[in-house]
């Protein structure tokens, strides 16, 4: 691991200003607050931005390394983590301090990342060796790498965390990853390919988004198949689930919409409007809000999973391409 430490004589370090200042847009008329905090990676300007969700302002910048493209937090110890394409890095965040106070090296283009609490170990994938590597979240030590398929993006755990799984963007597959072994158990064939995927609470299965052909795949991550679970979706790029593992939420970027799938009928039961084209979900722990990054136009929309409408809108930030939501 290397620090920053040495040169940490500020906070000012790795702060920075709002290269845009932020709008606010609402719709329709007074609602409940919205509680938490968000913090949006911003690819652009290399840095972190700190959303106050009950105010709807951005409060601060965090400065991290070059082309930031994923973050993922650390809720015990309140630390994110967040990975940099370019500079080959993965920066640590203290979320109390709003500051960085470390930096791993990641080599050959860090993008998805996952963290074991248990472990204390956070995996990252490797975009251009094709790799998926463990490394100790207190030190930054490497602790052995998975090869997996052709241009791995998203990973996410299983219910137990003892295996991961991992989207090959560029082989159309599935990888799962024994976490304790570093070796690739199985590889499932999801066609077509998948570029998103989220797991079920249980563990049973796993929902692989299909942007070319508008589609989303159940994975049976028990007999290793996957099967289709609804069509017809506008150019969908990600998915989402929240407490309630029968709303899965599809971002749709050709139709300005979140699809709400019903996962036990598998048909789309709902569409709520967003105000921009959504790229990046999530949803909060209550359940009842579901945020949208729109990386083109820069902003963050938050929408009323209940009542199925949007709520407000906060721009400014430049090339959003990731979120993680802190209650």
């Amino acid at each position: 691991m290397s620090s920053r430490a040495e040169f940490a004589s500020s906070a000012a370090a790795f702060v920075v200003a709002a290269t845009k200042a932020p709008r606010r847009r609402r719709r329709g008329p007074s609602r409940p607050a919205t509680s938490g905090t968000a913090y949006v990676v911003c690819s652009e300007t290399n840095a972190v931005a700190v959303v106050d969700l009950p105010t709807e302002r951005v409060i601060h910048y965090v400065t991290v390394g070059s082309a930031p493209a994923r973050i993922v937090l650390d809720r015990r110890s309140r630390r994110a983590f967040v990975s940099n394409l370019d500079s080959n890095t993965i920066s640590v965040i203290d979320l109390a301090r709003l500051d960085v106070v470390g930096e791993f090296d990641a080599p050959n283009g860090p993008l998805g990342l996952a963290f074991d609490e248990a472990r204390d170990t956070l995996f990252y994938a490797s975009t251009s060796n094709n790799t998926v590597t463990a490394l100790d979240a207190t030190n930054g030590r490497a602790g052995g790498s998975a090869i997996v398929g052709g241009r791995p993006g998203d990973v996410a755990f299983d219910a137990a965390g003892e295996r991961l799984y991992v989207v090959n963007a560029g082989a159309g597959t599935l990888s799962l990853v024994e976490t304790h072994r570093k070796i690739v158990a199985t590889t499932i064939a999801v066609e077509p390919p998948a570029t998103s995927v989220v797991l079920a609470p249980d563990g049973r299965v796993a929902y692989a988004c299909n942007g070319e052909a508008g589609s989303v795949s159940l994975v049976d991550l028990r007999s290793r198949k996957a099967i289709p679970l609804v069509s017809g979706l506008q150019n969908p790029t990600q998915l989402a689930l929240g407490n309630d593992p029968t709303r899965l939420y599809v971002a749709e970027s050709g139709g300005a919409t979140v699809a709400v799938v019903s996962t036990t009928a598998r048909v789309v039961s709902a569409r709520i409007k967003s105000m921009g084209r959504p790229g990046p979900l999530r949803v909060n722990f209550a359940g009842d809000r579901v945020f949208a990054l729109d990386p083109e136009a820069g902003t963050l929309c938050v929408l009323d999973a209940t009542r199925q409408n949007a709520l407000f809108e906060i721009g400014g930030f430049d090339k959003p391409r990731d979120l993680a939501l802190e209650a």
